[in-house]
């Protein structure tokens, strides 16, 4: 493993997906307000904002040090919204050059209190993909694959409206021949012939596909699924075999918001530098235990936490 941080840094993905602006907010219930409704007031100690979604998973990659570069919607440079986003992305090192506008830049707002209570939350109402949008993706996706190693597709909108990440969108992807990596919350056919597909328990009970983990490989012509839950994970693979890796237990608050993105991240990071699926598995579980273990919504794991989690 002595080597793992100089093979990250070798790598570039190209991360194609939802990029939502994760606001989270963290405070106390103290008194009730004057309004009729008599609503319960939750005064703020502390506000957070960072790429969540798609945007997080970008994150990921990036805290790993792998060279990431990111493809999605955003509203125009008023927004303050995209201005949030675009500046945590640059403040990360992602490249965003091919990011598409007109779109809209959409919001998870959450609200805690400080002993890490989930209270509230909100989500702005998604809008519907144009043509126009749609072709400035596939022309920046084609142009934008060809500065990555691997691809890594998340599918994280579930608003009803016409999907960004879509059969047309992707078909450019899946012609580079690049190896893909992809994730999703509802039907996942448009991902069909990918190379990897992760998914947690929840996410593949609530696919249309009814069927065995090992008949959604032979279905998906998938190279390997992988299937994570509190316990661990375990990765199906094509040839019919399995790797299988217990997640550690965990002391104290925690907070899993985001363990998902950064598995999947230090996983597809660490296949692509050459690891086996076992090692992998591992690294993976690491990054996400130490991602657990930061409360108050997403974060990451940087390379450097997951070495130093190794040696202990």
């Amino acid at each position: 493993m002595q080597n793992l941080k100089e093979k990250l840094s070798k790598l570039s993905v190209l991360v194609f997906g939802d990029m939502y602006l994760d606001k989270d907010c963290i405070g106390e219930f103290s008194g009730i307000s004057r309004e009729d409704q008599h609503l319960p007031i939750l005064k703020i100690h502390k506000e957070k904002y960072q790429p969540g979604g798609g945007g997080n998973l970008a994150s990921c990659f990036a805290a790993l040090g792998v060279k990431t570069t990111v493809v999605g919607l955003w509203s125009n440079k008023n927004d303050i919204n995209r201005q949030i986003i675009e500046q945590s992305f640059k403040n990360k090192g992602i490249d965003t050059s091919y990011m598409v506008q007109p779109g809209k830049t959409l919001v998870f707002g959450k609200f805690y209190t400080t002993n890490g209570n989930h209270v509230f939350r909100y989500d702005t109402v998604a809008e519907g993909m144009t043509d126009e949008a749609e072709n400035s993706l596939i022309k920046n996706l084609k142009q934008a694959s060809l500065k990555a190693n691997f691809l890594a597709c998340a599918d994280y909108d579930e608003s009803g409206t016409r999907d960004m990440v879509c059969e047309k969108t992707l078909q450019p992807i899946k012609e580079t021949k690049l190896p893909i990596f992809a994730t999703g919350r509802k039907a996942m056919d448009k991902f069909k012939g990918s190379n990897y597909i992760l998914l947690n328990e929840h996410e593949f009970e609530g696919q249309p596909f009814k069927g065995s983990f090992e008949e959604f490989v032979k279905s998906f012509n998938v190279s390997s699924l992988i299937i994570t839950s509190k316990n661990g994970a375990t990765a199906f693979n094509k040839d019919g075999s399995k790797n299988e890796s217990k997640a550690k237990a965990l002391e104290g608050p925690l907070d899993t918001c985001g363990c998902g993105d950064m598995f999947y991240a230090m996983y597809a990071s660490s296949l692509m530098a050459g690891y086996d699926t076992e090692t992998s598995l591992k690294l993976a579980h690491i990054a996400a235990g130490i991602v657990a273990k930061k409360m108050f919504g997403a974060d990451q794991a940087s390379i450097d936490e997951v070495l130093n989690n190794l040696q202990t």
